[in-house]
């Protein structure tokens, strides 16, 4: 049986940065070592409004003086829990900022927040912050381990790229849940491994080669296929014989 939660999160904005939670200081935590926001769970009677006051104000020590109310979240982690998370920014508080008992409390660029370890379904709602958009519904489906099933934004269904990323060898890649572009890759791949040979692009393609077929059989069980877009804003790490971690850019169409 699931359980229902009611929550608040809130992004503050300065000077081109969000304030975010590094969530590192509880042991069983939903959120380990994650980024996310601030803020917590309704008290008895409370609104959205006076939740995410109060908890701003207990996780920050800043007064919220205005802010902006930006939509509901149906957070489904697949693992027995069901969160409405109602959404909020505000460039508009005041007071000085302590320590956080729930992790560390960082501003972080903008053009950042991508880098950072966040859930897979914050990217959709910073994209849809970042683009003003009014008052939205949005619906994350995990499947218990972190990875994101399906997402609808007011009832129609998004079409997202889900991040793997390669331990061994550093890379990351995007399981796409409409592409099909796997089994293509595949074949180059395996094509370039014969013909550059000793090449300095043979160890990372090699390293890179050898997980993809390992994704491959488990993505398929899932009717996915996986898709790495090497060739867009990796390809200077390949070229260098170099593995980085690297996320991709997610696409909301």
């Amino acid at each position: 049986m699931s359980k229902t939660e009611l929550s608040t999160l809130c992004y503050l904005e300065r000077d081109g940065k969000y304030l975010m939670l590094h969530r590192v200081k509880k042991k069983k935590d939903i959120n380990k070592e994650k980024w996310i926001g601030v803020g917590g769970h309704f008290e008895a009677e409370e609104t959205p409004e006076e939740c995410v006051i109060r908890e701003v104000r207990e996780e920050t020590g800043f007064t919220l003086n205005s802010w902006n109310f930006r939509g509901i979240v149906t957070f489904v982690s697949g693992d027995g829990v069901v969160e409405y998370m109602h959404l909020f920014t505000s460039d508009d508080f005041s007071g000085e900022m302590h320590a956080c008992d729930e992790g560390e409390l960082l501003w972080v660029e903008k053009s950042e927040i991508q880098n950072l370890n966040i859930w897979p379904g914050d990217r959709i709602f910073f994209k849809l912050i970042d683009e003003n958009r009014p008052f939205f519904a949005l619906k994350l489906v995990y499947d218990g381990r972190g990875g994101l099933l399906t997402a609808k934004l007011d009832g129609e269904r998004v079409r997202f790229q889900r991040y793997i990323k390669m331990k061994k060898c550093g890379l990351t890649l995007e399981d796409g849940e409409y592409l099909r572009q796997g089994c293509i890759l595949l074949c180059i791949l395996f094509i370039l491994l014969h013909v550059i040979g000793r090449h300095e692009l043979a160890k990372p393609l090699e390293c890179f080669f050898a997980y993809v077929v390992l994704d491959l059989a488990g993505v398929v069980l899932r009717c996915s296929w996986v898709y790495a877009d090497i060739f867009k804003k990796g390809c200077k790490d390949f070229v260098s014989g170099i593995c980085v971690t690297r996320d991709f850019e997610t696409f909301v169409r």
